[in-house]
């Protein structure tokens, strides 16, 4: 599957992507654990539902919209966004001190994901023929879980670093 040029780009596309997104959510957890212990519950709760709430909200539009766009601009552009937003959170918690404008931010940054992922799900059937599909799904899908754990890992050991 990586021989073919356009899925071997996109797979390593998604390998960096996915491994922001999980060092994201572990910068997220560590400026919740900034608080006094008596707040984190609430807060993390909190954060949950602005990371939930663009999907129950946009979830049943977005596969829609996406259908009509160009699918590779659509994962660029909210790419971009998306890291734009993880440049925000740190830089508007420093400035304002509080973690409700960061709550703002990481609803946009997961109202972009929901619009990133529909077009994900949707360009792979472009990029390789259709009995390879099931194929580069899989494929797409170890790389994934791989970035992932990477992407905690590290995450953890930077936000631990003393």
């Amino acid at each position: 599957m990586l021989r073919i040029r356009d899925f071997s780009i996109f797979t390593f596309a998604q390998t960096i992507s996915q491994f922001g997104d999980k060092l994201d959510y572990i910068a997220l957890i560590a400026i919740v654990g900034l608080f006094p212990k008596s707040r984190a519950p609430l807060l993390l709760s909190q954060l949950m539902i602005f990371i939930t709430l663009p999907v129950l909200v946009f979830g049943p539009i977005a596969g829609i919209l996406v259908d009509r766009w160009h699918k590779k601009t659509v994962m660029v552009i909210c790419d971009v966004l998306r890291t734009m937003c993880a440049i925000m959170i740190p830089v508007l918690f420093i400035v304002t001190g509080n973690i409700y404008p960061v709550f703002a931010v990481v609803f946009l940054m997961f109202l972009l994901a929901l619009f990133f992922n529909a077009a994900r799900c949707a360009i792979i059937p472009n990029l390789v023929d259709r009995p390879r599909i099931l194929l580069a799904n899989s494929v797409i899908s170890f790389v994934q879980r791989g970035a992932t754990f990477l992407g905690m890992l590290v995450g953890a050991l930077v936000v631990d670093w003393k």
